[in-house]
């Protein structure tokens, strides 16, 4: 098979779990003989909006990738470009046609919109779609409301994904430009016209997407969520990811009781934003007793966060524990076994509803034991008191009450350790599983897969 693969970011100038996830999909099906090519989205600032997208090439580990190119600056509805961005999609219909792929799988369609899909589906091409996050429902992608500090349960009114988009706003002025956008005399304004799209935007997005041949989506969770707001049913397909642990050497030692020269080591991996909740681990760390304290070790990785009143709140927060607390940086994804391995404990206290994030099934391939909140599909991923707690998201003291009871009895983790299966999904197990739907999708086409 000819595969075009879609995503909005990707290597090496991003390295998410979607760039992450849609690397090892490539090179998954070319390890089996397929041919794989990569498009991605390259975003602008200077450049004026108006002026026409353009495509350039460049390659990362073998493979082709061709960047969609376009402007930003002086862009009057940004809105409207989520769900339809015609030029962009004609350019997208070119390299297609250019290429001319057996299938065509978006792993994201910010970028692109959601009409990359509908538009590509009529040249006949099978078009599929993984929702990695919530952006088909979501304009902030992350169902998260940031003037209330809180998740959204979803786009139930346009009033409130305004609220979102004006977070520093009084509400009287969210319910003004609602009632203004109308007007049918408002397209004038670029404001209003952006109120509209976002009120046009939850409809338009699933009209689009439901015209993949098929929808992948990691949990149940995102699944219920994507139809819950007009994607169908019967289009969807819950398929887990598999992860690459790279190098997976002896997993740490657990003592028999920890102490100060041999620490519980507990790590977080993930991006320093607010939403990944590092700040709740440390918090937690505030609960311990100055006896207990010297008894842990926290390797915070993760590149700085480009907010950086969080990083300065994280910064300062870790500085109460002296040196408990390491932040550790990045490091290249092959080597995420090695760090697994040497770390007792993974804690992922996100703040908002992580559908199957990567590091989290890693950390179960690799037979760390984590400590997640109660948020999302995550709940779905691990099994309880088996390899993994979880606890109420952003309740740090509940956090702490877990990691307490874990450094005062080491047992629990070797328990996790004697329980826990050697076997996990690969990237390969998560193509072969995605393989099977391109060959029906191509058979029901009139194609064979080459």
């Amino acid at each position: 098979m000819k595969l075009l693969l879609a995503t909005h970011l990707f290597f090496p100038d991003h390295r998410a779990g979607t760039e992450v996830l849609t690397l090892e999909l490539a090179r998954s099906f070319r390890e089996k003989g397929n041919e794989v090519i990569i498009v991605t989205c390259v975003r602008h600032a200077q450049t004026d909006s108006m002026v026409d997208p353009w495509l350039t090439q460049t390659d990362y580990d073998g493979f082709t990738v061709h960047q969609l190119n376009f402007g930003t600056a002086k862009m009057r509805d940004p809105v409207s470009h989520h769900f339809n961005s015609p030029k962009r999609v004609e350019a997208l219909l070119y390299l297609i046609n250019q290429t001319n792929p057996d299938i065509v799988h978006f792993l994201h369609v910010h970028g692109f919109s959601a009409a990359a899909i509908s538009e590509t589906r009529k040249t006949g091409i099978p078009v599929f779609f993984t929702a990695t996050d919530y952006w088909s429902i979501c304009s902030r992608t992350n169902l998260f409301k940031p003037h209330l500090q809180q998740v959204c349960p979803g786009p139930e009114s346009p009033l409130d994904c305004l609220r979102c988009s004006l977070p520093k706003a009084p509400a009287w002025v969210a319910n003004v430009a609602m009632k203004l956008a109308n007007d049918s005399s408002s397209h004038f304004s670029g404001t209003l016209a952006q109120v509209n799209s976002l009120k046009r935007r939850t409809h338009e997005m699933a009209e689009h997407i439901n015209h993949a041949t098929q929808i992948f989506g990691s949990t149940h969770f995102i699944v219920e969520l994507l139809t819950r707001y007009g994607v169908q049913e019967k289009l969807t397909k819950v398929i887990p990811y598999g992860v690459r642990l790279g190098e997976l050497p002896p997993a740490l030692s657990i003592p028999n009781s920890f102490d100060k020269s041999r620490p519980l080591i507990i790590g977080f991996i993930g991006s320093l934003t607010a939403i990944k909740g590092a700040h709740v681990l440390l918090e937690a760390l505030s609960r311990f007793t100055a006896a207990d304290l010297p008894k842990i070790k926290v390797y915070i990785y993760g590149s700085p966060a480009s907010d950086n009143r969080y990083m300065a709140l994280l910064n300062q927060l870790a500085s109460r524990f002296g040196e408990t607390v390491k932040f550790m940086g990045t490091f290249p994804h092959e080597k995420i076994g090695s760090v697994l391995r040497n770390i007792h404990l993974c804690v992922v206290p996100s703040i908002w509803y992580e559908s199957a994030p990567l590091v989290l099934c890693s950390s179960l391939a690799a037979q760390t034991p984590v400590l997640v909140s109660k948020m999302g599909g995550m709940t779905e991923i691990i099994r309880e008191s088996e390899n993994g707690f979880s606890f109420t998201s952003g309740e740090s003291t509940e956090l702490a009450t877990l990691l307490n009871r874990i450094l005062q009895d080491s047992g629990i983790l070797r328990k996790f350790s004697s329980g826990s299966s050697h076997t996990y999904r690969t990237p390969s197990d998560y193509a072969d599983d995605i393989a099977k739907a391109y060959r029906v999708a191509l058979v029901n086409c009139g194609k064979s897969e080459q």
